[in-house]
């Protein structure tokens, strides 16, 4: 869980533990079966300085995986000089993909993790101006397969209701598929809250602004 401005708290066999990081707000974290968390940050000491890290840490020990080539004993993570790259972040089950929403870019990211380094960088663009939150939170599938976007300040009929975009990697590449879910009049900023996906239910779960929690079903992932 996530305290405060910075940092993140791990409750463990009983123990509670925290991790403090000295410069940024914490935005997002996600956390993999494996213990791995990645966590996503912004700015310098809270101020708005453009630049978007995204960390990789070991729930376990909270220390953070360490580079062959580092030598100044610092943390990997992944910087990217636009503001708001992290807003959202999630990592598969295993470890071995995760997802990073840079909404002002309109923008997802996803990389493979290798050996807890960054790699194989994809990305998922939104090109729709009414779309400018795309990526404010993300989820992925259990496999990595499926992807699940929201952009809670999508509008429908001139309301802003929010929207659900879902891909499936589909020859080496992002592919939308056909389902675009809106909320409505009384569902405001649908994906505000947070995000999941289950790709075997065909299933997309999704908080509004008031956190109240909606299920939807995705035809077009049914086999």
């Amino acid at each position: 869980m996530k305290s405060k401005y910075r940092d993140i708290l791990i409750l463990h066999a009983g123990k509670l533990s925290s991790f403090n990081y000295p410069t940024g707000q914490l935005k997002s974290i996600a956390v993999s079966d494996e213990g791995i968390i990645i966590a996503g940050f912004e700015g310098i000491d809270g101020a708005d300085s453009g630049l978007g890290v995204v960390l990789i840490l070991n729930v376990f020990d909270l220390s953070s995986p360490k580079s062959n080539n580092n030598n100044n004993n610092e943390w990997k993570s992944k910087s990217v000089w636009q503001s708001g790259y992290g807003s959202g972040v999630d990592i598969t089950p295993d470890s071995k993909m995760i997802a990073v929403g840079s909404p002002k870019e309109r923008t997802v990211y996803t990389y493979i993790l290798n050996d807890d380094e960054f790699a194989s960088e994809h990305k998922i663009k939104h090109y729709d101006p009414t779309s400018k939150s795309f990526g404010w939170n993300v989820a992925l599938a259990k496999d990595g397969q499926t992807i699940a976007v929201a952009s809670p300040s999508a509008v429908s009929s001139a309301v802003q209701v929010g929207a659900i975009f879902v891909y499936v990697w589909i020859d080496d590449d992002w592919t939308a598929v056909t389902e675009i879910l809106y909320g409505r009049n009384e569902i405001r900023k649908l994906g505000l809250g947070g995000i999941a996906i289950n790709a075997g239910l065909a299933r997309v779960d999704a908080k509004d602004h008031n956190d109240n929690v909606y299920s939807f079903v995705v035809s077009s992932l049914i086999a």
